[in-house]
């Protein structure tokens, strides 16, 4: 059976309406809205300067296609729902009040869920990884189990920006096998201080 992972960010309670383009129903729902303490979420200006990028490289990521979307999004909308997060580029971009997050992999709910109560500790943790080939392949090698949650999602981000290609991929045994990137510089740290203000 497969297993649904969830992460909620920002949670606000909301009422299961559609929004109209109505006026009158617009605001009749905005007033409620007033009254329970809630948040509509808006649609995010294509060209605004306060971006939140991906902490991730993920195959099939939104970020080329984001002017795109952004024009279809509509200007008004009640909860903003991720059924497969990936990288997130799209819920980074649009910075959303009122979201449901989710994904089945197990690395991304707690890596996500790590930056978002304790990016210093997994900064900390990722100071002491070094870019190498040697160290690359014994941390892949690591039981990711046997490791604390902070050390697991250290691990992930280590991972996903010095492998190759940010290629996510797994064997039989569920095991990381994605070969070393081999990159001069990869950035897997200045991206948790982007993504980990959006939470607060």
């Amino acid at each position: 059976m497969v297993l649904q992972f969830a992460i909620f960010f920002k949670y606000i309670e909301y009422i299961d309406y559609t929004l109209k383009k109505n006026k009158f129903r617009d605001n009749k729902m905005s007033q409620l809205a007033n009254k329970r303490h809630m948040a509509y979420n808006s649609k995010p200006d294509i060209d605004k300067k306060d971006i939140v990028k991906p902490i991730l490289k993920w195959a099939g990521g939104k970020t080329q296609l984001l002017p795109e979307i952004i024009k279809r999004m509509p200007h008004r909308y009640n909860k903003y729902i991720e059924p497969f997060f990936g990288g997130g580029a799209l819920f980074f971009y649009a910075q959303p009040h009122n979201a449901i997050l989710a994904d089945i992999n197990p690395e991304l709910v707690n890596l996500y869920t790590m930056v978002k109560h304790k990016p210093y500790e997994i900064i900390e943790l990722l100071k002491k990884f070094r870019n190498t080939e040697e160290d690359y392949y014994n941390i892949r090698s690591q039981d990711r189990l046997s490791l604390s949650l902070e050390m697991q999602a250290a691990r992930t981000l280590y991972l996903n920006k010095t492998c190759f290609n940010g290629l996510y991929r797994v064997n039989k045994k569920g095991e990381f096998n994605t070969p070393y990137g081999k990159y001069k510089n990869p950035n897997f740290i200045g991206c948790i201080c982007s993504s980990s203000r959006y939470y607060y």
